[in-house]
């Protein structure tokens, strides 16, 4: 359904998935309801069919979530999760609130997150509609993993790095733009560097990369992303540019819906009034750099973020390129340009 997905392999022994369909009704008909919806976004119509599940799954969901013995089930927390994402697909964010304030309540008496830990995709899961649902309204994502960067320790990414032999010395010199900026947000733009070349590996060899890993790296990038805050810092509009459009590149090529122009009015203000503030570094400057920021603001700004056909991993490559040989201002239109 994702354009990651075409890059990524799941684990067989993530069997309660298909389990929970002969169990548990309100589950049957969310995944019902869920596809039905794949398949009219794509026609751009509702079918009879999708509202039907649509009732459906409310009518089981509210049936379960009234027994105590169904409340707290990890069925019960999918399917308010699927209802959260199906929410903030269609913009109805009154909507996506109520049934998000419903998901944490259901973590929150089951003791929290951890409470998952035995099903970590699920777990992943739940973060990444914590996330989409902050980036959308701005507030800051309840389950977030620390600040740290997540190459290092989770997901085994070091050994992937190395078993696929990445070389990173051709980033060097944009890594060194970037370090001046913020150590958080340098981080978040080295795991983006890794995350682009791990992507483009898997498409050169036909090796897909565990669902785990990708998910929870694009997640733990995103969540750091959105703790950081240069909002409001007049003396180095530059480093919020480059955040937002981190976050451009990363929501657009990876995780947009297919049929869908899923909307982030947050992100997308903030992104207009930091484009107003950005101003040249010097005389010299002046032309290129005010070029090449109305370039990113006009790329970026569009956080409505939609896919438009299949995604060319090809432009992540060049991009890639190019970034190494451009000075600091194109740098910033270029991560845009990823998308």
């Amino acid at each position: 359904m994702y354009p990651i997905a075409k890059y990524s392999y799941s684990d067989n022994t993530n069997t309660y998935w298909f389990h929970w369909t002969q169990l548990d009704l309100a589950y049957l008909h969310a995944v019902l309801y869920t596809t039905s919806f794949f398949f009219d976004s794509l026609a751009g119509q509702k079918s009879e069919r999708t509202k039907y599940h649509s009732y459906r799954t409310v009518s089981e969901l509210n049936k379960q979530l009234s027994n105590p013995k169904t409340a707290l089930a990890d069925s019960t927390t999918t399917v308010v999760m699927f209802m959260v994402f199906i929410a903030e697909c269609f913009g109805d964010m009154e909507c996506a609130h109520m049934h998000m304030m419903g998901l944490r309540r259901i973590i929150d008496l089951r003791g929290g997150l951890k409470s998952y830990d035995e099903k970590p995709l699920l777990q992943e899961k739940l973060r990444r509609a914590d996330l989409i649902y902050s980036m959308c309204t701005g507030s800051k994502p309840a389950y977030s993993r620390s600040m740290a960067s997540s190459k290092c320790e989770n997901y085994s990414l070091t050994d992937l790095i190395q078993a696929k032999s990445l070389d990173t010395s051709c980033f060097s010199r944009s890594r060194h733009l970037t370090r001046g900026l913020d150590r958080g947000l340098h981080s978040c733009f080295e795991d983006v560097q890794v995350l682009s070349q791990l992507i483009n590996s898997s498409h050169a060899s036909g090796e897909k990369l565990s669902d785990m890993v990708l998910e929870g790296f694009l997640t733990s990038i995103q969540s750091r992303l959105l703790l950081l805050d240069f909002h409001g810092h007049h003396c180095n509009p530059l480093a919020e540019l480059l955040r937002l459009s981190l976050h451009a590149y990363l929501t657009t090529v990876f995780w947009n819906f297919p049929g869908l122009k899923t909307q982030y009015p947050h992100l997308a203000a903030q992104f207009g009034e930091v484009c107003l503030m950005f101003s040249p570094a010097t005389a010299g400057e002046s032309f290129h750099q005010h070029y090449q920021s109305r370039i990113s603001g006009y790329l970026s700004s569009r956080l409505r973020l939609r896919m438009r056909g299949k995604a060319d991993w090809s432009i992540t490559y060049h991009a890639q390129y190019l970034i190494q040989t451009q000075s600091r201002c194109s740098i910033l239109s270029l991560v845009c340009f990823f998308r």
